[in-house]
């Protein structure tokens, strides 16, 4: 089952004090620190976040508001429609036309692409 969530970030006074200083979602009963995420991703109109576990949550922020909140060393943004943990890549390899097919942890459920003028700074991201 899906749940709504909030994305936010930094100390504020509905953070738990044992939790990460980096905790990204918050529900009303659910707080996910940003080692657990993997992904989020646009499906249609909606935005979500998968964890590690595989569990899906979906969001109440688009994906352009999010991105400015999520530090660049360790995510970015791969197709337009995801946001990718760098753990959560297990791996990219060439196609054709430049292009860089990506294999997920947790798998996605179709191809990942990062296309062929995103490329190279993908590939310069995801070596450092």
């Amino acid at each position: 089952m899906v749940e709504r969530a909030h994305v936010r970030t930094g100390a504020t006074g509905t953070v738990p004090p044992t939790a990460h200083p980096d905790i990204v979602l918050i529900t009303r009963h659910y707080y996910v620190v940003i080692e657990n995420i993997a992904y989020f991703y646009r499906d249609g109109n909606n935005v979500f976040i998968r964890l590690i576990t595989s569990e899906d949550y979906i969001l109440n922020q688009s994906l352009d508001a999010i991105e400015p909140r999520l530090d660049k060393r360790y995510f970015s943004r791969v197709p337009r429609y995801m946001i990718a943990n760098h753990d959560a890549i297990n791996a990219y390899h060439p196609l054709k036309q430049g292009k860089l097919g990506l294999t997920l942890r947790p798998e996605y459920r179709e191809p990942v692409y990062v296309s062929k003028p995103t490329a190279r700074k993908f590939k310069q991201w995801f070596e450092v």
